[in-house]
């Protein structure tokens, strides 16, 4: 019987995904004229075909209780006996034409005045609530539009056929007895959720992972049974299957986190603009762009103004600045004709086809990360689990991620800085300087990390003349670059100034913003990915100051970042997490090289890498949703 009730309550009342929809009708306070509000439902066509909810306040301002006739058109929908001195919600179902049809009029009429309509929506719910309980509140004649189906009811009512469930065989008999109270608790809640629509105007939906939950506290036995058998046999096989896979093993999970980066990246094609929605054009920028990519069928983010890899893909069509037009396309052009170098790169894989260069401009960032992968490999080599947290820690960081799924340079700039660290092992200290040089072509800040190339004694094994060449070799290639730019666009400002501002001012106000936002809006809020970025910056930062080795180049990398936190301002900072990920991402890196092989390696790794949770929002990786 619980399992042929449980397989009808999986296939009536439960989604996997519900759309809530909500129009507010009126906005302040409407008092009634005579006894009488008139209300036009206008706009209503998101809710056309669905049972619609009317909730509305009313505030009777006097002592005697009043009567209140509901009516849309001609109909009576209901009367609401509305007390004396109170305010009082009344949620009602609307007729699913009125729902359909504009221009309906809603009709609020008592027997006497001085009342108040205070609120009015019309919505597809009621109520809802989320988290692991979650559930909707509908009209008594919905349902979800997007159900498990009968297949998996039928499936679920012959698994759980075959087990037990309230009765239980827990030894201990304060479990048992605690299991059957929560157990019919539950069943009693379902009971309530199956029957609502016939016992009153109302249905309760479940979430999908809501009815799991009720279901494996009602089986609970049952599923402690299956999972001490799969922990048994889990120990017996796992570590024999390990010791056969021998050094292999973890090259495996190397394998199976790259495997799981591209599947994500993949699921972002589309067949009509190809992998263009890396580059995130805003809707409501059109008609600022170029003409050239105007004209390219591409993706566009409606209602919004995109991100910054748009200006940097529309540089990639007229690398050389001819376009009068890129002026008006560009939202501060002298800042960004500045970082040029991989808007080159995609006109010249595109081979000067604007079509192409879209696409090119947005895979190349794929293809770098997947280089800068592979390069790491170098210094961590698939040996041991360390090997593999400190690989994660670098190539799933909210920085490297961002940077491949916005299309941004800083990453492709982190391969260029991996390729100078190569140079200054081998002892090829003027070709680290040149590849510095060119990577302050992608990213100005990038010429931060020019600390690597001073290693203890440099300047007695080289030399001021030394030192004042690798100078040139740094900073000449942006100076010469900027002298183009300063010739061909016209600019007010180089641009970037709210980049920078008072010493840690806006890293103190994005803590604080973080946290005041954590205590209004709670754990739901998406400003619990901004404290895991801000968590681990902090844990890197104090790492880097206290692990200090100074013959370590990536060490020196990262406090060249280090410095630069200090000075970042609020346009870096702000977003849900801001910028500051990317821009700080050579100390990302750097952390993961400095961290100690010893007791205290696992928690710095864990709160220095904790930016990974919302690489893998963005990534959308199949567990997201619980990040």
């Amino acid at each position: 019987m619980v399992a042929a009730f449980c397989a009808v309550v999986l296939h009536q009342c439960v989604y996997v995904d519900f759309e809530q929809q909500r129009v507010r009708v009126i906005r302040g306070r409407r008092a009634d004229s005579q006894g009488t509000v008139i209300i036009q439902l206008g706009g209503l066509s998101e809710l056309a075909g669905q049972p619609a909810a009317l909730v509305f306040r009313l505030a009777n301002e006097r002592a005697a209780t009043r009567v209140v006739r509901v009516a849309v058109g001609d109909k009576t929908v209901d009367e609401i006996l509305l007390p004396g001195n109170r305010v009082t919600r009344v949620d009602l179902g609307l007729p699913t034409d009125s729902a359909q049809s504009a221009g309906q009029i809603l009709t609020l009429s008592s027997d006497g005045d001085e009342w108040l309509l205070e609120f009015l929506q019309i919505s597809n719910v009621h109520g809802s609530s989320r988290g692991a309980f979650e559930f909707v509140v509908a009209p008594a004649s919905a349902s979800a539009s997007d159900r498990p189906g009968g297949l998996p009811s039928l499936v679920l009512f012959a698994v759980l056929l075959m087990s037990p469930a309230i009765p239980g065989t827990f030894e201990n008999r304060y479990v048992r007895r605690v299991h059957r109270v929560l157990a019919s608790l539950f069943l009693l809640f379902l009971t309530t959720v199956l029957i609502a629509p016939w016992l009153s105007d109302f249905a309760v939906l479940l979430a999908a992972h809501t009815f799991g939950l009720c279901v494996a506290v009602i089986y609970a036995q049952t599923l402690l049974f299956f999972a001490i058998a799969v922990v048994r046999v889990a120990r017996d096989a796992i570590p024999r299957i390990w010791a056969q896979l021998g050094r292999r093993r973890i090259l495996l999970l190397y394998v199976a986190t790259v495997v799981l980066f591209a599947t994500s990246i993949a699921r972002l094609y589309e067949p009509e603009n190809g992998m263009t929605v890396l580059i995130r054009f805003g809707g409501l920028l059109e008609d600022q762009r170029l003409p050239a990519v105007r004209a390219i069928p591409r993706s566009i983010e409606e209602g919004s103004i995109g991100y910054d890899g748009q200006f940097y893909a529309q540089l990639a069509v007229d690398p050389l600045l001819r376009d009068p037009a890129l002026g008006e396309a560009l939202d501060a052009p002298a800042y960004r004709a500045r970082r040029i170098l991989f808007s080159w790169t995609a006109f010249l894989l595109g081979l000067g086809q604007p079509r192409w260069i879209l696409q090119a401009y947005a895979i190349q960032y794929v293809v770098f990360w997947l280089l800068l992968a592979w390069v790491l490999c170098r210094w961590f080599p698939p040996t041991d689990l360390r090997n593999l947290a400190r690989w994660l820690g670098c190539m799933f960081s909210h920085g490297a991620i961002i940077s491949v799924v916005a299309a941004l340079p800083d990453g492709p700039g982190m391969l260029l800085l991996a390729a100078s660290i190569l140079a200054i092992e081998g002892g090829r200290v003027r070709r680290s300087a040149g590849l510095i040089g060119l990577a302050g072509l992608a990213k100005d800040i990038n010429l931060f990390s020019s600390a690597v190339l001073l290693a203890p004694g440099s300047l007695k094994r080289y030399g001021w003349r030394d030192l004042f060449i690798w100078g040139l070799m740094v900073a000449g290639p942006l100076a010469l670059w900027m002298l183009f730019v300063a010739g061909r666009l016209e600019f007010d400002s180089i641009g970037g100034g709210g980049n920078f501002g008072v010493p840690f001012a806006g890293y103190l106000e994005n803590w604080s913003l973080t946290l005041a936002a954590l205590r209004d809006e709670g754990w739901d809020s998406y400003y619990r990915l901004s404290l895991y970025a801000m968590i681990g910056l902090t844990t890197q930062t104090a790492a880097l100051l206290v692990l200090r080795d100074w013959r370590n180049p990536w060490w020196r990398a990262g406090m060249g970042s280090v410095v630069l936190m200090a000075a970042l301002g609020p346009a870096v900072w702000e977003g849900v997490p801001g910028a500051a990920t990317r821009v700080l991402l050579p100390m990302t890196f750097a952390f993961n090289f400095v961290l100690p092989r010893n007791r205290w390696f696992w928690p710095l790794w864990v709160l220095g890498n904790l930016s990974i949770l919302p690489a893998l929002e963005i990534l959308r990786v199949p567990f997201w949703y619980y990040i």
